[in-house]
């Protein structure tokens, strides 16, 4: 993944003062994965951390931490949280690192009308726009804001990429994808407004539009081709 030095410095020294001067930090999630233990906190309701804890001897986990301040930090001015950085420290023979970003808040999107599909579709086009696809277009990560906006708050799974490149665009068909089956359960009339608002938006060529499209509706066929074939098989029936 490219980088973007004038934006993705790491400042190690306020994620220490922020971690340091905070008075309350809410769990709101704990997950353990053979890699690691991922918890998230909230942090006086002004930041969120990212705390990913694991033996030394194991596998490295993959640099979450890495790849969120990244993204985050070419999408600086956007509605998307802002990053602070992260830290590494080691105690009690587990090597840890912690993740600082700025909280957004927001309320949850219960359900995505035509207003919300174009709203998200011009916020992923300006996503794309600065080389970044989030991978996780779920509803759980859209938020509305209080200037009415949407906005987007977990990029641990983003790809970055310094031009749109075709692996860039196939993974923009996928998330094109995503988002029409987890926000839009692929009702029409939503997804060609979303489908109209993100291609008008769009960064892509027109040629790249195409590709996308094309790699979107695969993707949900053959979804629905697999799911169609588990439901058909004897022991589900």
């Amino acid at each position: 993944m490219a980088g973007n030095s004038r934006n993705e410095s790491v400042d190690e020294a306020e994620v220490e003062r922020i971690l340091d001067a905070a008075r309350h930090a809410e769990n709101v999630r704990t997950r353990r994965r053979r890699d690691a233990l991922r918890e998230v906190f909230v942090l006086d309701q002004r930041f969120v951390l990212k705390r990913f804890t694991w033996d030394p001897g194991t596998q490295h986990p993959r640099p979450l931490w890495k790849i969120e301040h990244e993204a985050l930090s070419r999408l600086e001015g956007l509605p998307f949280p802002r990053s602070v950085g992260y830290r590494r420290r080691d105690h009690d023979k587990k090597a840890i690192m912690e993740y600082v970003r700025s909280y957004l808040p927001g309320s949850p999107v219960d359900c995505f009308g035509l207003v919300e599909a174009r709203q998200a579709a011009r916020l992923l086009a300006a996503a794309h726009a600065r080389g970044v696809v989030t991978d996780d277009a779920l509803k759980g990560n859209f938020l509305t804001l209080q200037d009415g906006d949407l906005g987007f708050v977990d990029l641990g799974r983003a790809r970055v990429y310094p031009r749109p490149t075709p692996a860039m665009v196939l993974f923009v068909g996928r998330e094109l994808a995503k988002f029409r089956r987890h926000c839009l359960e692929h009702q029409p009339e939503l997804v060609t407004a979303f489908e109209e608002a993100y291609f008008d938006a769009s960064p892509l060529k027109a040629s790249q539009q195409g590709w996308a499209k094309r790699v979107a509706d695969v993707t949900v066929n053959l979804r629905r081709f697999r799911k169609g074939v588990i439901q058909s098989r004897p022991d589900k029936a």
